[in-house]
């Protein structure tokens, strides 16, 4: 998987993004972690873990005084792929445990951009849109 640290290697540009934006990148970085696992399931407490220790690339991890502000940021990203209903609970005792799994609306997203193009259009659905009539 391309971790975090590798996609984002400073601190302070992850905390700086959006919940938004940061699970656009997150999302991007689950799937080519789930494309390896069997199960296809990731937890959250791996990934913080992976912003506590070196990368495997051999790059330094994020420094320990940005941990808990990087952590913050990415339990609010976590949590509005969750809330959005894009990243959901494995089956059966695995969900119950933390593991998650890409809903299949997630699985189509192929870069950052399509979730926030997600994300504007849920700030503003259609479903409240008045139809409009055209005359010709």
């Amino acid at each position: 998987m391309k971790e975090l640290l590798e996609i984002i290697p400073i601190a302070d540009d992850v905390i700086a993004l959006e919940p938004e934006e940061l699970a656009g990148v997150l999302i991007l970085a689950i799937k080519s972690r789930i494309e390896k696992e069997p199960q296809g399931m990731v937890n959250f407490g791996n990934l913080v873990g992976e912003i506590q220790r070196d990368s495997p690339s051999g790059r330094a991890n994020y420094p320990r005084e940005k941990w808990s502000l990087v952590e913050t940021a990415l339990v609010e990203a976590w949590n509005w792929l969750e809330v959005q209903g894009l990243l959901i609970p494995a089956s059966s005792i695995n969900g119950q445990n933390g593991w998650r799994v890409l809903s299949r609306r997630a699985k189509q997203f192929s870069n950052a951009n399509d979730v926030l193009k997600f994300s504007v259009g849920r700030r503003f659905p259609k479903e409240i849109l008045h139809p409009v009539t055209c005359h010709a």
